[in-house]
């Protein structure tokens, strides 16, 4: 007997509006290269690296060399309360930071600096990794060098424990200075664990023959594991065991807290493909999202149709990394995405946009590369999603949440006041940094109205058969591509269900409305 499959669609029966308030720009007037904001106990924190070191704008202490880290203390509204630099003569990057339980930081950075500005350990290689550990009074306790003689880019850091720290970057240095593990190849990922006072616990090489870059990691406290995602240009080789099938492919792994590989996955677009990894995160069901590069075909591993010329494309994982689906998120011209954050279980994807309303996507475009802000449910439905954007080019953004939903966006910016950024460009051409208050509310206007539809068998060959709750004596139906593009549009009269024929439809995903007298039903069908 052939089974029919049932799937219920219930309608969006209640719609969450989304505003942005509390606007501002923040930055020096030269651009802002790096940065990296979390909210800990009601404060929000940035680490930037602006391009110069000097007094500018709203940073009032001085720095040391090229670049700095420039440290910053704001409450939830966005007001200063304190700042503090960190660099050398030369140039040092803040990347990431995290919080202990007694209120001191540990903030990582990447320097190139000799001994001098605050920085009192000797330089080893070009770049090192520079671990400090600062105090709430902004008082440096402790700082720590790592690295060999060559490259040494450091690019996250989590806390494991209170007395064990990783942190992870890129490495194309050889045994040396106080790195005790070979590479496989070029440049690999090295991860370090230490303990409260920067010693160093164990040290581990990831990676193939040729090189690992822009690795991100998370880790999920429920199952003590940590996930690694990475663009690879390796084959099986090292301790990758997954094959290279494209130019480039996102790789992930997991370890356990000691370091231990567990499991891997490759994923690539196909033979031609650079499938870069953008980002990667656990939600609060230890289910891995994983955010790469997707061109707009179905290839590779890639099985999933996208929209325009460049999409964003999710595959979510279970904590062993089994796949469990893959979607992409995308209007007509090019999307890619910057970063995610886990809100509980749901995920919030930050994609940079060229496209207007077409695909999945249902705000228009303001100007060059907009904020896409979309928030995923565990089993990657859009719950929603808002544009921000002015005139020109918004660029690399984040998001963090403050509690109560209430998220800060931050992220970098070229544009003046324009479509529904309200606050100026310090300095035109120079990028600044772009800080405003997202809040999602929930609207009940129609929460009386609600429609369940059933749909079988679904994918389907050549007919589809709708069936809806209650009798309406006209029902609207429409039916769009993947690309926003109407396919079919009618009025269903005097009965509960359909049969829609869909014979001569290319294989593919469509979208389906349905208006009756209880409500809207929204939906998705696969043309096999």
């Amino acid at each position: 007997m052939k089974a029919i499959i049932i799937l219920f669609f219930p309608i969006l029966s209640f719609s969450q509006i989304q505003t942005i308030s509390n606007q501002k720009t923040f930055g020096t007037g030269f651009d802002e290269l790096l940065f990296r904001s979390k909210v800990y106990d009601g404060f929000l924190y940035s680490f930037i690296t602006p391009q110069s070191s000097g007094i500018s704008q709203d940073k009032s202490i001085a720095g040391f060399g090229q670049q700095d880290g420039w440290f910053v203390k704001m409450d939830l509204d966005f007001n200063v309360i304190s700042e503090s630099v960190f660099g050398g003569n030369f140039g040092d990057g803040g990347v990431d930071f995290v919080k202990c339980a007694n209120g001191d930081f540990m903030l990582l950075l990447t320097s190139s600096s000799d001994i001098s500005g605050n920085k009192t350990e000797s330089q080893i290689g070009s770049s090192d990794y520079w671990l400090i550990r600062l105090n709430p009074s902004g008082n440096i306790v402790w700082q720590k060098v790592y690295g060999g003689t060559s490259q040494d880019d450091a690019s996250k850091i989590i806390k494991i424990s209170e007395n064990r720290f990783l942190i992870i970057g890129s490495s194309n240095s050889p045994i040396s200075g106080n790195k005790t593990v070979s590479n496989y190849g070029l440049y690999n990922v090295w991860s370090l664990f230490v303990d409260g006072n920067g010693n160093v616990l164990d040290q581990y090489i990831y990676g193939g023959d040729n090189s690992e870059q822009l690795c991100k990691i998370d880790f999920d406290i429920g199952s003590n594991k940590v996930v690694y995602g990475c663009s690879s240009f390796s084959g099986v080789s090292g301790n990758k065991t997954t094959a290279l099938n494209g130019f480039v492919d996102g790789w992930v792994f997991t370890t356990d807290t000691l370091g231990n590989i567990l499991n891997q996955k490759s994923y690539s677009g196909g033979s031609s493909a650079f499938t870069y990894l953008r980002d990667i995160g656990y939600n609060d069901n230890g289910q891995v999202f994983v955010a790469l590069d997707g061109e707009t075909g179905i290839s590779g591993d890639k099985t999933v149709q996208g929209f325009g010329d460049n999409d964003a494309w999710l595959v979510i994982l279970d904590n062993n990394l089994n796949e469990l689906n893959q979607f992409v998120y995308g209007g007509s011209s090019s999307d890619g995405l910057y970063s995610m954050n886990s809100t509980g279980v749901n995920m919030i994807l930050c994609i940079g946009t060229y496209s207007g309303i077409s695909g999945n996507k249902s705000e228009g475009s303001y100007g060059g590369i907009d904020n896409w802000l979309v928030c995923l449910d565990p089993n990657g439905n859009i719950l929603w999603q808002k544009s921000a954007g002015g005139n020109l080019n918004e660029t690399e953004f984040s998001i963090v949440e403050m509690g109560n939903n209430q998220f800060a966006t931050i992220g970098k910016t070229l544009s003046g006041i324009s479509g529904n950024k309200t606050v100026p460009l310090y300095v035109s051409g120079s990028s600044d940094l772009w800080y405003y208050k997202l809040s999602t509310t929930l609207s009940i206007a129609s929460i009386d109205h609600n429609t369940d539809v059933s749909v079988a068998p679904n994918p389907f060959d050549d007919n589809i058969s709708f069936v809806w709750n209650g009798f309406s004596e006209n029902v609207h139906f429409m039916l769009k591509d993947g690309q926003g593009k109407v396919v079919d549009e009618r009025i269903i009269s005097g009965t509960n269900q359909f049969i829609w024929s869909g014979e001569n439809l290319p294989s593919g995903i469509y979208f389906y409305t349905l208006d009756t007298a209880n409500g809207r039903s929204l939906g998705k069908i696969i043309k096999k």
